[in-house]
């Protein structure tokens, strides 16, 4: 048994074909013979439910990836020069930890890209700031291996020598002794 709310169409009269004009050898070929008013008249709209069933639903509207853009650019802003002055200083191993943030970030929006959630034109933003952060991530291991050498080899102990007395010499240089 249907349910009440369920209505169906009308059914419909079957159609027929004109015939073709006879002429004085028989009948005509039939001409390319125009659908049937019958026919053109019937439109999806009068299944409303086939409509409702093969609509789909519209795409979703792109992510907005302004907020994920400025967070990972003002991370790296302060990322790469912790990068770059750590094989002097002790900003490598605080870098390296903004570094790799930035770079788990940039991948974990990858797969929101490759599903196509994301305009071409922000897509193409992340994945720079991914690359970027992967470069600047292994910059920061070759980096760790250099301060290892250095460190080994006794270098930041000349280097914090070296620093001591150019701030003495300094200090003396403008009247801070006298």
């Amino acid at each position: 048994m249907r349910p009440p709310h369920a209505t169906s169409p009308p059914p419909r009269e079957p159609v027929e074909a004109p015939a073709a004009p006879e002429g004085p050898a028989g009948p005509e070929p039939a001409a390319a013979a125009e659908p049937p008013a019958a026919l053109e008249a019937a439109s999806v709209s009068d299944f409303p439910r086939v409509d409702e069933l093969f609509a789909g639903e519209p795409p979703p509207p792109p992510r907005e990836a302004a907020a994920t853009l400025r967070r990972l650019r003002a991370v790296l802003l302060f990322a790469i020069p912790l990068d770059a002055l750590g094989i002097f200083c002790w900003t490598g191993v605080p870098g390296a930890a903004l570094t790799l943030y930035a770079y788990l970030a940039s991948d974990a929006e990858m797969a929101h890209i490759e599903a196509g959630e994301y305009s071409p034109d922000d897509a193409a933003a992340l994945s720079r700031l991914r690359s970027i952060s992967t470069f600047f991530l292994y910059f920061s291991v070759v980096s760790f291996i250099i301060q290892t050498t250095l460190f080994a080899r006794g270098f930041y102990n000349d280097y914090a020598d070296l620093i001591a007395r150019g701030v003495m010499r300094l200090w003396d240089l403008f009247g801070g002794g006298a």
